[in-house]
Parts: C-alpha cells; sequence; structure tokens
C-alpha cells in the first residue's frame, strides 16, 4: 500500500494550502484555508486530484464578552 504524503504552504504560521500525494508525486487532493482578522478559519475549499473544486465550507464566529 502506498502511504500519503502532505505538503503545507504557510503564510504568517498559518496553513494557507495543503495537498495530499500519493506515493511520491500522485496528487490526490488538495484543501485551501481562508482566515478572519483574528486568525480563525472562514472557509475551506476542496479540491479534487484535477484541482476542481468539490466543496466549500463556511463558517461564522461571533465574539461575546463577558
Amino acid at each position: 500500500m502506498a502511504r500519503v504524503i502532505f505538503k503545507q504552504f504557510h503564510n504568517m504560521n498559518m496553513v494557507i494550502l495543503e495537498s495530499s500525494f500519493k506515493g511520491s508525486e500522485k496528487h490526490i487532493r488538495s484543501v485551501s484555508y481562508q482566515y478572519d482578522q483574528e486568525g480563525s478559519i472562514i472557509r475551506i475549499k476542496y479540491l479534487d486530484k484535477d484541482k476542481t473544486l468539490i466543496e466549500i465550507n463556511e463558517r461564522e464566529y461571533i465574539h461575546i464578552k463577558l
């Protein structure tokens, strides 16, 4: 069984793109992350091996002062 290799690309210590490869070169899928000003993930995009968009997950946060 071939192992899956993950490659991550960072911007200011936050992962912005994560790609998965089977074996040494065969691209399987990618996930990209978008952050808000506080550093919380607000959008995740899932792409297939051809970089075709599969799914978008959006998140919304409400900050409450205690």
